[in-house]
């Protein structure tokens, strides 16, 4: 009996475990990124405003911060690739000349522990750094630009965000260009899995409930 207790026990627990992990958003919304030496815009977007015009308001889609690709060299190595990504480049005295507030909406209630923010690290090099500090719906974290590697760097903020928002401010460091290639979430949906899969888990407990009696 006590097996049998323990196969359901762990059938639910892996159905509800399913919910913790990172945090997809549904979309996003935010000022398209700028032109420098090339265009740095998140020509990926898929919602509505102009992904090909400098500082046009996104809304309603996801691109490049989202899609799962995080540049593993800085802004100069993609060179004339953009605007085919990896990273959307905002200019301190460009179209909007404000530091770049994003919108990450998702569906229905998440509760976020961790954002990560994965930047260019160029220390200067054609007017490029890290931001200097990030905002998370209100409450705002310094952010230290790490010894120059060569490599981009990531910073990951321990933040308490409940709901279906999160705000992110990114504000320029001490180099009027930031480059960002992805933003990820880390926590817990309260999202019920699907009902069929439910059914399905608990259809498994018990023929297996039906094999263990058959044994013994």
């Amino acid at each position: 009996m006590k097996k049998t207790a323990f196969i359901l026990l762990g059938l639910v627990g892996f159905a509800g475990s399913l919910s913790a992990a990172n945090i997809l958003p549904t979309s996003y919304d935010m000022p398209n990124g700028d032109t420098g030496s090339w265009h740095y815009w998140d020509t990926a977007y898929t919602g509505s405003g102009n992904p090909y015009a400098d500082g046009s308001y996104l809304s309603g889609g996801l691109g490049f911060l989202t899609d799962g690709v995080i540049a593993s060299q800085n802004w100069s190595y993609y060179g004339a690739q953009y605007p085919n990504g990896p990273y959307v480049g905002w200019y301190s005295g460009g179209v909007n000349g404000l530091d770049p507030t994003i919108q990450f909406h998702f569906a229905g209630s998440v509760d976020i522990t961790s954002v990560t923010i994965y930047s260019d690290n160029s220390w200067g090099g054609g007017g490029v750094g890290t931001p200097g500090a990030a905002v998370v719906n209100g409450t705002s974290f310094s952010l230290t630009q790490p010894p120059f590697n060569g490599l981009p760097t990531s910073f990951t903020l321990p933040v308490s965000v409940i709901g279906n928002e999160l705000d992110l401010t990114l504000d320029q460091g001490q180099y009027p260009w930031i480059f960002v290639s992805e933003i990820t979430f880390s926590g817990t949906s309260s999202e019920v899995p699907d009902g069929g899969f439910t059914v399905a888990m608990f259809g498994t407990a018990l023929a297996g409930l039906g094999l263990i009696r058959r044994k013994f």
